[in-house]
């Protein structure tokens, strides 16, 4: 039989993103990821905990996308040991870690890895899988990521591929251009603390020289 430990023990720390998250707390821990009846898609204010390593310099509370049909529920994540850092009510969180055979177990479920446009470059594969007939519903606008205009300009353009798609007519190019140039991602100095932070646990733990504060993560 694999240990579950099987990966862990001789590393000081593993930093895992969505799928990679999930795969590991079904096998680390036996937690299956619950489907969701809706995309869980947008950027969501979540709360940060004071006083770990990982979250030094960050404010109390941080903005972070989340991209996922899928997710486990805080309560299920706490049960099996995991601590959350980084996160707000049951379904949105986006750091937690464990102790594990002497590793540090940093499991995130959001995406502060991603670039300004990622959102909207996911958003309008969705819709074109609507429009290709893929899938039966049209996806909803990512959630607190544009601004008015934007999101004024995509409902009208979602109203139009939809009567379309009834109608058995094709629809006009998604307008991602017209909305490209006002899409900003003010949590990428969020991204830059976390992922430092987590540069210099890694260090600490190994008995390596900590990385400067004054370079920028990469």
């Amino acid at each position: 039989m694999r240990s579950p430990f099987l990966g862990v023990t001789h590393t000081s720390s593993l930093m895992l993103s969505c799928l990679a998250t999930h795969a590991a707390l079904l096998h680390f821990a036996g937690v299956s990821r619950t489907p969701s009846e809706r995309k869980l898609s947008g950027v969501f204010q979540q709360n940060v905990v004071q006083g770990s390593p990982l979250t030094m310099g960050l404010p109390a509370s941080v903005r972070v996308p989340h991209s996922r049909k899928n997710g486990v529920a805080r309560e299920v994540l706490e049960a099996v040991g995991y601590d959350v850092l980084i996160g707000a009510g049951q379904d949105v969180w986006t750091v937690a870690t464990r102790q594990m055979s002497g590793c540090l177990i940093v499991a995130l479920q959001g995406h502060p890895e991603y670039d300004a446009p990622t959102l909207l470059l996911e958003y309008r594969r969705d819709v074109q899988q609507f429009q290709l007939g893929r899938r039966e519903d049209h996806p909803d606008i990512p959630v607190d990521y544009l601004d008015l205009a934007s999101v004024d300009l995509l409902a009208r353009y979602r109203e139009r591929c939809v009567a379309a798609r009834r109608a058995g007519k094709p629809t006009a190019a998604f307008p991602y251009d017209d909305v490209m140039w006002r899409v900003t991602s003010p949590w990428k100095s969020t991204a830059s603390v976390l992922y430092g932070n987590w540069v210099n646990e890694v260090c600490r733990r190994s008995e390596l020289p900590p990385r400067r504060r004054g370079n920028r993560a990469r």
